[in-house]
């Protein structure tokens, strides 16, 4: 009765049992004579007290299991930029918590947290839940080094959003006129500057938004285009879009995917016959049609 007074409870096992019981009933005799003695006016040893927890130094966050990610392989930008805001998603949603106190209930809080922010701000699930795999894979790093307990956020998902689709809304011909009305299109003034004509592409910078506008070509498809993808037909020049392995070229769709588009007249007025026989060259083998454009990116040749 006195040991569940203290809210305490005996082992199982009756030499356990046997056991803590003693030691109990030992140290309640010893605290009775202390107070005895301390009434009687004799010393009494005072046992030093308890010095209060400091928490650690070393108490991870998110950001923490970011930067380690960050440094243990090499990443591409995009998907760097992606991954900072998505983790400044989580501290502004989950306030930053300390990793190791971190449990399942908080990271299905999480879940729960973000699948209303995409309701409330007309996201959809897709994109939350892209948000929560970059959240996931943090995670897994922290629990490679130990910072973090289990697999909280396993198997969770964001299944419901504010809206199906990230449909995208096409140029307006007032939005056309202002990108096309550029120094680049109109005097030909390629990207200016080691870093910026490289990620531009240099050439590709002026033709491939021209090119998308009378093609309705992707990005990716127009980037990797060699020299032998464009060829004379029956009423003028001819681009194929096409799949080659060897070279890294890819469809979206597949084979299903392969086309010849001819060539607009603007374009040829513009100088594309011209750009293409100066990247080909008399008797030169086939090389990309774009040979500046980087291959790493979603729009990239790669």
């Amino acid at each position: 009765a006195d040991l569940k007074g203290h809210g305490l409870s005996l082992p199982e096992s009756r030499e356990e049992r046997r056991a803590a019981v003693y030691q109990w009933a030992m140290e309640r005799a010893r605290a009775v004579k202390g107070i005895k003695a301390c009434e009687d006016g004799s010393p009494v040893a005072t046992p030093a007290p308890v010095p209060p927890r400091i928490a650690p130094t070393d108490e991870r966050h998110m950001r923490d299991a970011f930067e380690a990610w960050k440094a243990s392989a090499r990443r591409p930008e995009k998907t760097v930029k992606a991954f900072a805001y998505h983790l400044a998603t989580f501290e502004s949603l989950a306030g930053d918590p300390v990793l190791s106190s971190m449990r399942r209930a908080d990271a299905v809080r999480y879940r729960d947290t973000l699948q209303q922010w995409a309701v409330d701000g007309k996201k959809t699930a897709r994109t939350a839940d892209n948000m929560l795999t970059s959240i996931k894979a943090l995670a897994n790093i922290a629990r490679d080094r130990e910072w973090i307990e289990g697999h909280p956020f396993e198997r969770l998902a964001v299944t419901k959003g504010g809206k199906d689709s990230e449909g995208r809304e096409p140029w307006t011909p007032e939005e056309l006129v202002r990108l096309f009305d550029a120094p680049l299109f109109t005097r030909y003034e390629l990207p200016d500057g080691d870093s910026m004509a490289t990620k531009a592409g240099r050439d590709a910078a002026y033709w491939v938004p021209l090119i998308a506008a009378y093609t309705g070509a992707r990005p990716s498809e127009m980037c990797q285009l060699w020299t032998d993808d464009i060829g004379e037909g029956a009423g003028g020049l001819v681009i194929e879009f096409r799949e080659n392995s060897a070279r890294g070229q890819k469809l979206k769709g597949g084979k299903v995917s392969w086309r010849a588009v001819p060539v607009h007249p603007e374009l040829e007025r513009l100088g594309l016959r011209d750009y293409w026989q100066a990247m080909s060259g008399k008797g030169a083998a086939a090389g990309p049609l774009f040979p500046a454009v980087p291959k790493d990116g979603d729009n990239g040749a790669g």
